[in-house]
């Protein structure tokens, strides 16, 4: 099961990587045409999401009040955590990622003249109607989502912040104390923050994606921050920081020689260890160590990347990395280490079949934080793709089905501010499909976002306490 899980969420990765750098599958068609159309969106007759709803221009509920603060914002409001609106209005944010996957598609160059503007406003007309209200991550690159910001509240992720995450080929475990570590950081973060800081469209800030912070499977690759930090010169920061940290667990040199198998005859004799020769990477206490370790390291990382980006934003929303939900039962440290810099914790679940209520609820208890699921789906079969990647349903109708049984049981946790649905355009990969809610020749699956709209309309309904009666 754990294997079918991993190899579900690389297909994902690959297929948002291999996306963007236009890999040579992408100008496959499902429907095996040449020819796009994009106006057979308009033309499906869907539900009128908005009526009956009071929103505002973002589209948070007049019915609901917080605080307006002039940005988006994380509030409770009669109990509940709300994303706030720049007006102070409450809203959930059920939105799309991956949107620009379809810049390196060939219905763009042909039904979009290569025009992002033009893009991304039909994109955003189409979503309204299907009751979308914001845009996640994988918008476009830099400049490009500046197009997209223009028509919706929308995410921006930093996706070259650091290279920690499982799909990087050579993960950067950089010294994180180190001054010209963070100096790097902070060039990172202003090239993404900058172009976007004042825009009141922008919802808030992910960093990487699926990170390897604590995983048994890496680490016993050696790819893992103890091991890296254990490397590392003796007068380096990290150094200095992961010696220490084993000397206040263990109190003495004499006691960490013991659980090491170093030799050393004082401090300055561990900060010159290198090659741990004598380490057992596989026993309990060293394993409990360097679990340890990466939650100090996390709380760096986290430090830095808030106060890098306040330091050029003082008032956007920071979701931090986006978690796998099956590396969740490791990562309870490093969300204790998160929470104080973050404003929302960000997950990427896989139990599409049933929303793991227990699991969910340890994350708030953990973090005190509102939880976005910033990457999900429920899909379903099609002739040429009767395997997806987030898994298929047989019909469009049972898939729908299960969507709406997640996002009610979701939506029912006081902590639940968003999901967002993975992705906008198919992108097929060799035999499977990464489904989006429009075919590569520009029809919608027609079906799915009709029942879309009726769902999300019902849970605007419920969630906004929109009264029953005459349509307005």
């Amino acid at each position: 099961m754990r294997k079918t899980i991993l190899a579900t969420i690389f297909l994902i990765a690959f297929g948002w990587l291999g996306g963007l750098r236009g890999q040579e599958n992408a100008d496959k068609s499902t429907s095996g045409s040449s020819s796009f159309d994009i106006k057979t969106a308009k033309k499906i007759e869907v539900v009128d999401v908005k009526a009956r709803l009071d929103l505002d221009s973002y589209g948070g509920s007049k019915t609901l009040k917080g605080k307006a603060t002039g940005w988006f914002s994380a509030q409770k409001i009669n109990g509940r955590w709300w994303l706030v609106s720049p007006d102070g209005n409450g809203m959930i944010s059920l939105g799309v990622v991956h949107i620009g996957q379809t810049l390196v598609q060939p219905i763009y160059p042909s039904a979009y003249n290569s025009n992002p503007a033009a893009f991304y406003k039909d994109a955003t007309d189409n979503m309204r109607l299907w009751g979308f209200n914001s845009s996640g991550y994988g918008t476009g690159w830099k400049d490009k989502a500046l197009d997209m910001m223009k028509e919706m509240p929308m995410m921006i992720s930093l996706e070259d912040l650091l290279g920690i995450s499982r799909f990087s080929k050579a993960p950067e475990r950089l010294d994180l104390f180190d001054e010209a570590t963070r100096a790097i950081l902070a060039k990172r973060i202003a090239g993404h923050v900058e172009p976007v800081k004042n825009s009141k469209n922008l919802i808030g800030y992910f960093y990487v994606d699926l990170p390897l912070w604590w995983n048994p499977a890496a680490r016993k690759k050696g790819n893992d921050w103890a091991t890296a930090y254990r490397k590392l010169a003796a007068g380096a920061p990290g150094k200095v920081q992961y010696v220490d940290f084993l000397l206040k667990r263990y109190n003495t040199v004499e006691a960490v020689n013991k659980a090491y198998g170093s030799g050393a005859a004082e401090r300055a004799g561990l900060l010159a260890e290198k090659n741990w020769s004598n380490l057992r990477p596989d026993d309990s206490t060293v394993l409990s160590d360097d679990k340890a370790f990466a939650a100090v390291v996390a709380r760096q990382y986290y430090k830095i990347c808030r106060e890098e980006i306040r330091k050029l934003d003082p008032n956007h929303l920071l979701f931090g990395d986006r978690y796998a939900g099956t590396d969740l039962p490791g990562l309870e440290e490093v969300l204790k280490e998160a929470a104080p810099y973050i404003d929302v914790v960000a997950l990427q679940p896989f139990d599409k079949e049933r929303f793991n209520t227990e699991l969910y609820d340890k994350v708030e208890e953990r973090t005190g934080k509102p939880v976005l699921f910033c990457d999900f789906a429920v899909n379903f079969a099609t002739e040429q793709y009767p395997q997806g990647m987030w898994g298929s349903w047989p019909t469009e109708d049972k898939a729908a089905d299960v969507y709406a049984e997640y996002l009610s049981a979701a939506f029912a946790r006081p902590y639940m501010i968003g999901i967002h649905r993975c992705t906008y355009i198919d992108l097929p990969r060799d035999k499977i499909l990464k489904q989006g809610l429009i075919q590569q020749d520009g029809r919608p699956y027609s079906r799915t976002v009709q029942r879309y709209a009726e769902i999300h309309k019902k849970l605007y309904e419920n969630l906004y306490g929109v009264e029953r009666g005459a349509e307005k």
